[in-house]
């Protein structure tokens, strides 16, 4: 893929500049799968991305066994136009390739009758750090006007990686479990059961696992149940602390007295008013989550 996109961008100097400035980070491109001075068998992909006004070219180098994708290496070239701080663009690059691959390999959301499953991070795996790659970044400026920072290191990291996969023996890449985006009319049992990505963990619902009636206990129901009880109870404190204040007489000049006492009035009716109105609109859920837990 890497010489047919050279092709492709033969008219757009700062894309070929790019891409050439990632496979130089990545020392050269790595055509097919090949093997690794570890004795593993690896294989490349290359993408490229124009978030928000900037320019990036990403290439993966991931290995595949027992149909569980693991990324070795990151190579990210970016050209955000002009730069102020490399050191402050190295390390969003990093972090955003640090999503990227957690969407790609782990994160997925699977809903049940309407409702969304995993409601905490129990049941809602991310990267953890042995599953994190060296990234390696190299920053071009082209004098482009300036684009962003903060989130165009994470676009080309998933298409980098399934590109690696695909590149990869067929064997072993018939045998990669990918993502499943479960919707609402599809069968939530089969894709809670399924692999969250191609890392092969298998997708754990705490709602599954919760007694009915486990208030406290930590997981993926009755979330706006404290929502609903503290709101309930300072709306009840600040009308009765108001309806205190309204009745109270200070021993000071009338006008300071009056303005101290309608000014406390007003602030803790305002307290009231709102976490009153948090708890209206959290209580019909509890309700609901009762219900149907």
């Amino acid at each position: 893929p890497f010489a047919l996109r050279m092709a492709l961008l033969k008219d757009s100097p700062r894309h070929r500049t790019l891409l050439q400035a990632v496979a130089d980070l990545a020392g050269g491109w790595k055509p097919g799968p090949f093997q690794a001075p570890d004795g593993t068998r690896r294989a490349r992909g290359v993408s490229m991305a124009s978030p928000f006004g900037s320019e990036t070219a990403t290439i993966a180098e991931v290995s595949l066994k027992d149909g569980e994708a693991r990324v070795h290496d990151l190579w990210i070239a970016i050209d955000p136009g002009r730069v102020v701080n490399p050191a402050i663009v190295k390390r969003q690059v990093e972090s955003a390739a640090a999503l990227g691959l957690s969407s790609t390999l782990l994160e997925q959301v699977v809903y049940e009758g309407g409702q969304r499953q995993a409601r905490n991070f129990d049941a809602y795996p991310i990267l953890d750090r042995d599953r994190m790659p060296r990234v390696h970044v190299a920053i071009v400026e082209s004098g482009a006007p300036m684009g962003g920072i903060g989130e165009p290191g994470l676009p080309g990291v998933p298409p980098a990686v399934v590109n690696a996969v695909l590149c990869s023996p067929a064997s072993a890449c018939a045998a990669c479990r990918w993502p499943r985006r479960a919707s609402l009319g599809r069968d939530a049992k089969a894709a809670r059961g399924a692999a969250t990505g191609l890392g092969g963990y298998a997708m754990t619902t705490a709602a599954a696992q919760t007694p009915r009636w486990a208030l406290f206990r930590t997981g993926p129901r009755f979330e706006y149940l404290p929502v609903a009880l503290f709101g309930s109870v300072m709306g009840l404190t600040g009308l009765s602390v108001a309806w205190r204040l309204a009745a109270l007489r200070y021993p000071l000049p009338g006008l300071v007295a009056d303005l101290i006492g309608w000014g406390a009035l007003a602030a803790f009716l305002a307290l009231a008013v709102a976490y009153g109105a948090k708890a209206v609109t959290a209580w019909p859920t509890v309700v609901a989550e009762f219900r149907h837990p």
